[in-house]
């Protein structure tokens, strides 16, 4: 379900982002999926900066949704407004939390973006998560993930590319929503999202061309640990007005 094409959601001056990954409690996720289609993420869309908001579905074993908000910055996610909403749940959000499980919660903020947001909503995504080799976070290291961001982009199927480092400030605020839910932060201090054509685009032979001429420093192998890599597909896609 999308409202307007995503050119028009103003994603390439988001330069925020909340990020939620959850399992849902299998007897609730219809229910889950009413209360956030139709209360909660129309609630966060009218908060002043909240720009795009996103249900994923995962296509594996990763948890079963992934949900995110692009802001127009990290600072939204400190915001009076939006710590209000968190310290005051309706009743409908109080119910659906109970049956989180397994939550992560993080705040970001973007480092690149490559390529445009497409026309219409990419019907797929894969998230990486990870921390560089070098835990220094050094301007080498971090050159090497730009590269590859870069790169990535120009694989036929991959609409655009994004790169973000947590935010702590913005991810460990303590609320009476995460009272409820007890959800950490990631653990991983870098985030990468792809918009995809397909679930699978690393089995492509673009792909392990384009990723065989890359300098060695700028593979995932070289300077990531800590890697996670998930595929989703789309459920919902909504927009400020």
């Amino acid at each position: 379900m999308t409202q307007r094409s995503a050119s028009d959601a103003g994603s390439a001056r988001a330069a925020g982002l909340l990020a939620f990954w959850a399992d849902i409690d299998p007897d609730y996720v219809l229910r889950f999926q009413q209360w956030h289609n139709c209360e909660h993420m129309p609630e966060r869309l009218s908060i002043a900066g909240f720009l795009t908001g996103r249900r994923y579905r995962a296509a594996g074993e990763a948890r079963m949704f992934f949900m995110f908000y692009e802001t127009a910055s990290p600072e939204i996610l400190r915001s009076p407004d939006y710590l209000a909403a968190l310290n005051h749940p309706t009743p409908w959000t109080r119910e659906s939390l109970q049956h989180f499980r397994r939550p992560l919660r993080s705040g970001y903020r973007k480092l690149l973006e490559c390529g445009r947001a497409p026309a219409i909503e990419s019907p797929h995504i894969i998230v990486y998560r990870f921390n560089l080799r070098d835990a220094s976070g050094s301007e080498g290291g971090e050159q090497g993930v730009r590269e590859w961001i870069r790169a990535m982009s120009q694989v036929p199927g991959i609409v655009r590319t994004r790169l973000y480092e947590l935010d702590t400030g913005a991810s460990g605020v303590a609320t009476e929503e995460r009272k409820i839910y007890q959800g950490a932060k990631s653990d991983q201090r870098y985030l990468a999202l792809l918009d995809s054509a397909t679930l699978a685009p690393w089995e492509t032979d673009e792909w392990r061309s384009l990723e065989q001429v890359l300098p060695p420093s700028s593979r995932p192998n070289s300077f990531a640990t800590d890697l996670e890599r998930d595929a989703y597909w789309l459920e919902i896609a909504l927009y400020s007005s």
